[in-house]
């Protein structure tokens, strides 16, 4: 959230609650009121930390380690942080109205996992000219006991890809050349499972990991394409978010050759992992795979 919503966050909340709140004493409701302030302060002052790293050096990390931080808003660092805010805003507040706060400051715990080596993927690899190789798997997103007991939900809120990459630098069609059409390298997401825990057993050998498929019977979404004979490496940044949140990024596959990973995130779960597939299709094909990162963001 931007610096200029933060502050009439808590203005706008306060008012509200002394305005319509239905029980209580004046005293009770300016509790209330200025308790809601204060947790907005709170997260201005981590919006301001995070943007002006020199002024708060973090031990074992240099300010240049900080500031070159491709996503310098604030996050709590552990789902116990997210816990502990949402624990506290809830002795003053209805959780409909702790949700809504902690959903605009977008106070969610997040999942980071990065690949900083070139891989190069042959489509000719492939006995069948059509070469599928994952190049990361995320760890696997915190248990239900984690997340708030046995049957609690996980609430992904936003998965982040950055890609970095390009194709071999010709074949194709000439007026495909520097689009996104006519382009045989590109990159899917896949959902990773383990299997159910057999009944009445407390300990099986490791459960295999399956991968997810959606309505459909499909299991892979296409999240990014490479630019057709394109020898220049590019990066690319595909954001989904939650059904009902809007995202600033478009979804075109002829204007950026991003997919919008429609049903994606509804079907994530507790304990899944995301792996990202660098594919490559027909003789002469070649995805370049320089870096990937996929960061997923989820409230507790």
């Amino acid at each position: 959230m931007s610096f200029s919503l933060l502050w009439p966050l808590g203005v706008v909340s306060s008012w509200l609650l002394l305005s319509f709140l239905p029980t209580g004493s004046l005293v009770d409701r300016i509790f209330v009121a200025l308790a809601t302030i204060s947790v907005s302060w709170i997260f201005l002052a981590k919006w301001f930390q995070a943007n002006n790293p020199s002024l708060y050096p973090r031990a074992g990390n240099s300010v240049e380690d900080i500031s070159n931080d491709s996503d310098p808003d604030y996050h709590p660092s552990s789902p116990d942080d997210a816990f502990q805010v949402r624990r506290c805003l809830l002795n003053f507040l209805p959780p409909e109205l702790v949700n809504t706060i902690l959903d605009e400051a977008e106070y969610w715990p997040r999942i980071r996992s990065t690949r900083n080596q070139l891989l190069v993927v042959h489509a000719s690899s492939s006995s069948d000219n059509n070469a599928s190789l994952r190049c990361l798997v995320t760890p696997p997103f915190p248990a239900s006991q984690a997340l708030g007991g046995p049957s609690a939900r996980l609430r992904v809120k936003r998965v982040k890809f950055d890609i970095v990459s390009n194709d071999q630098g010709w074949g194709g069609d000439l007026q495909d050349h520097g689009t996104y059409n006519g382009s045989y390298t590109w990159f899917e997401a896949v959902i990773l499972r383990r299997a159910p825990q057999p009944e009445g057993r407390r300990l099986s050998p490791a459960r295999p990991l399956f991968e997810v498929t959606n309505q459909d019977g499909c299991s892979r979404w296409l999240v990014q394409t490479n630019r057709c004979a394109t020898v220049q490496a590019e990066t690319h940044s595909i954001v989904w978010q939650a059904d009902g949140m809007e995202t600033a990024s478009g979804h075109d596959r002829e204007e950026n050759g991003s997919g919008d990973g429609a049903g994606f995130i509804e079907l994530l779960a507790p304990e899944d992992r995301i792996a990202i597939v660098a594919r490559a299709r027909f003789p002469g094909w070649v995805n370049c795979v320089r870096s990937v990162s996929v960061v997923v963001y989820y409230a507790v």
